[in-house]
């Protein structure tokens, strides 16, 4: 059964590979459907569109949202929605802002530590991506301060070091509200890496429609437990491999850690009624 891939980044977030690249690893993977779901943008929708044209791989509008839930970060997948969306487009420009603004912050505060980055040190890196930590990763690499792209989050932008700043995102009921009336659908991204069933049972209480039950950092217990957590609330189930294009181990994973096409089509299914 050929299977669906519904997490995969571009080079217009942190990914390293254009549309077309992706669509080429899914044309060998023999996938029926694919969603690329970049940070706070789905500006890769229509070339992914256009690459995929004379191919029968369905293309889903997708975006991972950042998203504040209760004072923390979460990631919100978002599937399915108008792209032309008003709603949706000032999402991602106010996102695209954020994100910029937070960039400028952690620069900032890098050079209190006499680690001296500019932010057109970074936007050179990101090259017009939305500008996330993986890009002051690189900047760090390329500056000499670390010797590689893990050690700059061990030792500067990881969520509990000293160059990391908060954003102060949308609340999760937020971003799902706009998500809806755009007709889409959303999803609570890789919950098994720190999410509890309560905080997931909080999100549904606020329109969140699905669980991501398979993901690379999912092992079968984790899956069988989303699985059943969205049966039981009668949720969407989704999942892809979270494929950046980063190491071989994720080239190994990308197409292979995927979902059913059934859960595909009830994705497509469960659109909300109003469209803005």
């Amino acid at each position: 059964m050929r299977k669906a891939d519904l997490h995969i980044h571009t080079y217009y977030s942190d990914g390293r590979f254009s549309p077309a690249e992706i669509v080429e690893r899914a044309k060998k993977r023999n996938l029926a459907a694919i969603s690329i779901t970049d940070h706070d943008t789905y500006e890769a929708y229509e070339e992914t569109c256009e690459a995929t044209k004379d191919t029968d791989i369905k293309v889903i509008p997708g975006a991972e949202f950042t998203a504040d839930f209760e004072g923390r970060e979460v990631h919100l997948l978002a599937y399915n929605f108008n792209p032309k969306s008003t709603l949706m487009l000032e999402l991602v420009d106010f996102q695209r802002n954020l994100r910029e603004d937070r960039a400028e912050a952690m620069v900032k505060q890098l050079e209190q530590m006499d680690v001296h980055l500019s932010m057109d040190d970074v936007k050179e890196i990101a090259d017009g991506a939305v500008i996330s930590r993986p890009h002051l990763a690189v900047a760090l690499r390329n500056k000499g301060y670390v010797r590689h792209f893990k050690e700059a989050f061990y030792k500067y932008l990881g969520n509990d070091k000293p160059g990391y700043v908060k954003s102060d995102h949308l609340d999760v009921s937020q971003i799902i509200k706009k998500v809806h009336l755009a007709g889409g659908v959303t999803s609570i991204a890789h919950p098994g890496r720190n999410i509890s069933t309560k905080e997931i049972e909080k999100m549904i209480d606020v329109g969140l429609d699905g669980i991501e039950v398979i993901h690379p950092s999912h092992q079968y217990a984790f899956q069988k437990k989303f699985e059943q957590l969205a049966d039981y609330y009668d949720l969407l189930k989704t999942g892809g491999s979270d494929f950046h294009g980063r190491s071989r181990m994720e080239e190994s994973q990308f197409g292979i850690v995927a979902i059913n096409p059934n859960w595909v089509q009830q994705i497509l299914e469960r659109r909300a009624l109003t469209v803005n």
